[in-house]
C-alpha cells in the first residue's frame, strides 16, 4: 500500500499520458482514525482512475472539527455507485480507516481503507448537527483571524448565506476582501460579485470589474463569464 502511494506513475485514462506520482505524503499510518463525519462532497472517478474521492467535516471524540478527505478504491462500477449513494451531501455517519498526512493540501488528512456505518444510536442527529455548526464556526473564525485564506473565504460564505450566523453582507465583504488581498481567486470573484450587486459594499461596476479581472487572470472561468456579461451591458 505504501509503495503504491509514495512512488510510481499514473496514466490519464483519456489522453494516455503518463506522469510520476509526487511524494506528497508526509507519512502513512496503519493505525486508524475513527470519527463522526458530515459529507461535503463525493465524486466518482472510476472511469478514469478507478477511484472515488470526497471531503467531509470530521468530529473527533472531543468535539473538535477538522477537514478529512476520503479515498476509496472500488472494485467495480456498481461499488463506486454504491459509495456515492451512501455518502450523500450533508449526511452524518461514522467512519474509520488508515490515514496519511498531506502537508501541501488544504485538506491535510486523507483516509484510506474506509469502513463506514450509520451514526451510532446513542447519538442524536440534531445534537451532532448543532455541534458541527457551532464548533466548525469557531474553527473557521480562529483560522480566519490567523490569516488562513481558505477559512477567510469560508467565513465570508457563512455571513453571505446566513449559515450558522446572522446574514451580514458587510461582514462577508470584509472577509472576502482579506482573502482577495492575499491573491485568492475565488475571494476576488466573490468580492467582485458583492460590488456588482451592491451587497455589503457600495454598488460599483468599476470595482466589480477590477476584482473579476484579477480572478479571471488566474484562470477562474466564472469570473471570465462575468466580465463578458458586464461588457455587454
Amino acid at each position: 500500500m505504501m509503495d503504491k502511494i509514495l512512488k510510481g506513475t499514473i496514466t490519464d485514462g483519456e489522453t494516455g499520458e503518463t506522469s510520476d506520482i509526487e511524494p506528497l505524503y508526509l507519512y502513512f499510518n496503519p493505525a486508524e482514525i475513527s470519527a463522526i463525519v458530515k459529507v461535503r462532497w463525493m465524486e466518482s472517478y472510476y472511469d478514469r482512475t478507478k477511484e472515488v474521492q470526497g471531503e467531509c467535516l470530521a468530529l473527533d471524540w472531543q468535539g473538535n472539527v477538522y477537514k478529512l478527505s476520503l479515498y476509496f478504491s472500488p472494485e467495480s462500477p456498481d461499488e463506486a455507485k454504491k459509495i456515492i449513494s451512501e455518502f450523500a451531501v450533508g449526511k452524518i455517519m461514522a467512519v474509520a480507516g488508515s490515514y496519511c498526512v498531506m502537508p501541501k493540501e488544504e485538506c491535510k488528512i486523507k483516509l484510506f481503507q474506509i469502513e463506514y456505518n450509520p451514526l451510532p444510536p446513542e447519538y442524536s442527529i440534531e445534537e451532532v448537527e448543532e455541534v458541527f455548526r457551532f464548533n466548525n464556526a469557531r474553527r473557521i473564525r480562529e483560522d480566519a483571524r490567523h490569516g488562513d485564506v481558505y477559512a477567510q473565504v469560508e467565513l465570508g460564505n457563512m455571513y453571505a448565506e446566513g449559515d450558522g450566523v446572522e446574514q451580514d453582507f458587510a461582514e462577508a465583504a470584509k472577509w472576502y476582501r482579506k482573502a482577495a488581498d492575499q491573491g485568492d481567486r475565488l475571494a476576488q470573484y466573490l468580492i467582485g460579485g458583492l460590488y456588482k450587486e451592491g451587497k455589503g459594499v457600495p454598488q460599483d461596476d468599476e470595482e466589480a470589474v477590477k476584482w473579476f479581472r484579477k480572478a479571471a487572470d488566474q484562470g477562474l472561468r466564472e469570473a471570465k463569464l462575468e466580465l463578458e456579461k458586464m461588457k455587454d451591458k
